[in-house]
């Protein structure tokens, strides 16, 4: 625990992570759709046999999202060796189970690597991506050869749990329910994977446009859009 406090403690600060901190590297994997996919890796300047592996949820910037990068800069300051695999469907927005499949893949491509000691893993979902994680976990795959540990950041739990918190902001802790401002990156999630299923009771053309323009990372022509 105080391993992580140290870390939060250091994105708080906004602690600057030196270039001699790390190497950087951009690999290209084959991924389960037979086409090129591009794995990021940040290598520490320390000796280590530990590896993180960083599954991101829903994100059109994939692997490289600026705050991932950032907390894989800050984790070889730690000593561990961080891959960011891009996960096609999830940067599509495609939150259905075939992630799982692209989790387990990956877990098993990253761990047989010569570099990495697959005694000493640590996965770790962010978002969606720890919901993936988590089924991927019980696959017979990742079961023969588990990550030393897990570790979750913003994954839901039940439909119920993340319908509240996408919603309204709400989350319990200590059996006290919370309310922060809710953030629209999940309702747009949400709207694109199932707008199909929702009977609104009018024309849902105009609305689907904005959401895509949204979720190709187009915000300023989505606000142009809905003005208009």
């Amino acid at each position: 625990m105080s391993f992580f406090l140290s870390i939060l403690s250091l994105i708080i600060k906004k602690g600057k992570i030196a270039d001699a901190d790390y190497t950087f590297n951009i690999e290209k994997y084959t991924g389960l759709d037979d086409t090129q996919v591009p794995m990021r890796i940040y290598y520490s300047r320390k000796y280590t046999h530990k590896t993180a592996i960083l599954f991101l949820g829903a994100s059109p910037d994939g692997e490289q999202h600026k705050a991932l990068n950032y907390l894989a800069k800050i984790l070889t300051k730690f000593g561990y060796n961080v891959f960011i695999p891009r996960i096609p469907p999830l940067m599509q927005l495609d939150i259905s189970n075939k992630n799982v499949d692209w989790i387990t893949y990956l877990y098993e491509l990253i761990q047989s690597r010569q570099d990495v000691n697959s005694k000493y893993i640590t996965a770790v979902g962010i978002s969606y991506g720890g919901g993936m994680l988590l089924k991927a976990s019980l696959n017979d795959k990742m079961i023969k050869n588990p990550p030393k540990s897990i570790f979750l950041y913003g994954a839901g739990c039940n439909t119920d749990t993340i319908l509240n918190f996408i919603t309204k902001g709400e989350f319990e802790h200590n059996g006290k329910v919370n309310k922060i401002e809710p953030h629209d990156w999940g309702l747009t999630v949400f709207f694109h994977h199932f707008m199909e299923d929702i009977d609104f009771g009018f024309d849902k053309k105009n609305i689907k446009e904005v959401i895509q323009l949204r979720i190709n990372n187009k915000k300023a022509e989505a606000e142009e859009r809905m003005k208009t």
